[in-house]
């Protein structure tokens, strides 16, 4: 059996912002998809050398556009990825802004998914998020 490396390569990943607030208002017999969300992704270059790239996720409820949310919350995950060297730029930025962006936004629904096991209006799962990446392009290597 052949060992093949990954082109991404997926470092560490943690959570700076975590906040979960139940809403009192919800009403479990009402509208239960009206909770809208908001989206920032950020790429950063960590370290061009060793081609090694962060992506920010930051996720959290748009309390004017929801109906009915059973929360507020706000989520934000880091994670750092190391990109096959034999990569160039552009090809390092489509594979951080598909397969980066979609370990981030699984790892997101994951640790809202924990957070809410115990809360008051049970489990609440993100639905699919559309993602507007390629507004977000890499930031200017110089070196």
């Amino acid at each position: 059996m052949q060992n093949v490396q990954p082109l991404l390569q997926l470092e560490d990943i943690f959570f700076p912002i975590q906040e979960v607030r139940a809403v009192a208002e919800h009403d479990p017999a009402g509208e239960l998809r009206g909770t809208q969300i908001n989206q920032t992704i950020e790429f950063q270059v960590l370290d061009v050398a060793q081609q090694r790239y962060g992506v920010v996720l930051e996720i959290s409820i748009d309390e004017e556009k929801s109906v009915n949310p059973p929360y507020n919350f706000k989520l934000q995950a880091f994670a750092s990825f190391y990109v096959e060297s034999s990569l160039d730029p552009v090809s390092a930025q489509a594979l951080l802004q598909t397969n980066g962006v979609m370990i981030l936004i699984g790892a997101v629904r994951e640790r809202l998914l924990e957070l809410t096991s115990r809360a008051p209006w049970g489990r609440f799962m993100l639905n699919t998020i559309p993602v507007q990446f390629l507004q977000h392009p890499l930031p200017a290597v110089t070196e």
